[in-house]
């Protein structure tokens, strides 16, 4: 099974079936990939987004299952102990403007140690292989401080601010 594997991660994207053991619990999934019960513990704000993100995910992975892995969840696995710690996901191959979006979520147990940060560099190492790549973008809480430095150690930079959302855009430029 395709994956990518950094100092103390390996980053597994999920191909159809285990996307729908996701969206039935995460416990499922864990199980059928023999890793160690995460019992993840995430922020309660990214509950309900989360559903809806498995939902976008399946849809788009079941109308372009060949390039699945920029439409799915790469699933965060800590090495050592064989556990997910979070999971990371893009929105899709880059668009007609070169575009792609990436959201990612940690488990509050695992924040502040530099995981997001390699889990990202990571996957960047690889969507950078893309020739159509020119940018990526996240959006994040203007408040969400933690994920700004994620960005920024990975070279983001700050390119809007909707204050009405109280969000951040940053982009990352490809050459």
């Amino acid at each position: 099974m395709f994956s990518i594997t950094t100092e103390r991660l390996r980053l597994l994207p999920l191909p159809l079936a285990h996307l729908e053991l996701l969206q039935k619990g995460r416990s499922e999934l864990e199980e059928a990939l023999n890793l160690v019960q995460s019992n993840m513990q995430t922020d309660k704000s990214m509950l309900g987004a989360l559903d809806k993100t498995i939902e976008f995910w399946l849809r788009k992975v079941k109308e372009d299952p060949i390039n699945y892995p920029w439409h799915t969840s790469w699933e965060i696995i800590h090495e050592k102990e064989n556990r997910i710690i979070g999971m990371i996901g893009l929105s899709g191959v880059p668009n007609e403007n070169g575009e792609t979006v990436i959201g990612y979520s940690i488990d509050i147990r695992y924040h502040n140690r530099g995981f997001m940060t390699e889990a990202l560099a990571g996957l960047i190492d690889w969507v950078a292989t893309n020739p159509r790549l020119k940018r990526i973008i996240a959006e994040t809480h203007e408040e969400n401080y933690p994920s700004h430095s994620v960005l920024i150690k990975n070279g983001f930079e700050e390119i809007d601010i909707d204050l009405g959302e109280q969000t951040i855009l940053f982009g990352k430029r490809f050459y």
